[in-house]
């Protein structure tokens, strides 16, 4: 999954997988920092 990585803006597709990856992973922060506060309960 990981080409493009050693050229500066490779490939478009990978810097679009990338970047929806990074967003995949700040909403399911995200939404477990708001299910922790919902529940009261610290999910870690």
């Amino acid at each position: 999954m990981l080409q493009d990585t050693k050229k500066p803006g490779g490939d478009p597709g990978f810097f679009i997988f990338s970047a929806l990856f990074k967003a995949d992973e700040i909403a399911a922060l995200a939404s477990r920092k708001w299910w922790s506060l919902r529940t009261g309960a610290e999910c870690t």
